[in-house]
């Protein structure tokens, strides 16, 4: 019997002439690595026990695929998109990423860009919501009816890619199902940090 079935794809990033960004990278690539192994293995568990005591529903289903999708002279982001089905109606997603700063190998965060974290969180939502209310009655369908109270509120947990002057932010599933939506963040200029 198969009780797992699990596929994990990491990029290998090296940074000519700057191994202590290459291994800080590495490392942060690792971090990703094991926690994918201690889901494995947990899922792998409790199949087994499911098995065990006759309640076994089929094969549970694990997936990391992750690859560079922005390189410029600053910065390289890897979106990382995750799979998982532990038995049930449907198995879930969630999307996220992770910038790095080329020169030291930093995993880039909010609070590494801006002067005000909060500041930030607020005009975001603001954009977002703003983009949202902004799209035909139809288009907004897609997003559960609370998105003007829940954009804040997933904020804190949702990945972005950053290029150096644009930010794509990656909300989890609980704002909608699989959307992406990147927001206008000229006029956040000035929070940004020097």
């Amino acid at each position: 019997i198969d009780f797992i079935t699990a596929t994990f794809t990491y990029p290998v990033i090296t940074i000519d002439g700057n191994k202590a960004a290459t291994d800080a990278i590495a490392a942060s690539i690792q971090t990703l690595r094991d926690s994918d192994q201690t889901s494995y293995d947990e899922a792998l568990a409790s199949s087994e026990e499911m098995y065990s005591a006759g309640n076994y529903n089929g094969t549970y289903e694990l997936s990391t695929n992750s690859q560079m999708v922005v390189l410029t002279d600053t910065v390289i982001c890897i979106r990382i998109d995750q799979y998982c089905y532990l038995g049930g109606a449907h198995g879930g997603s969630n999307a996220y990423g992770m910038t790095f700063d080329l020169a030291t190998g930093k995993l880039i965060t909010f609070a590494d860009i801006f002067t005000s974290e909060s500041a930030f969180d607020t005009a975001a939502s603001n954009s977002i919501v703003a983009q949202i209310n902004a799209m035909t009655e139809d288009e907004r369908s897609m997003f559960f009816e609370d998105y003007a109270t829940s954009v804040p509120s997933c904020l804190p947990t949702a990945g972005f890619l950053y290029n150096g002057d644009t930010f794509i932010i990656i909300f989890p599933v609980m704002l909608a199902a699989r959307v992406c939506l990147s927001a206008a963040f000229i006029e956040l200029s000035a929070m940004m940090a020097a």
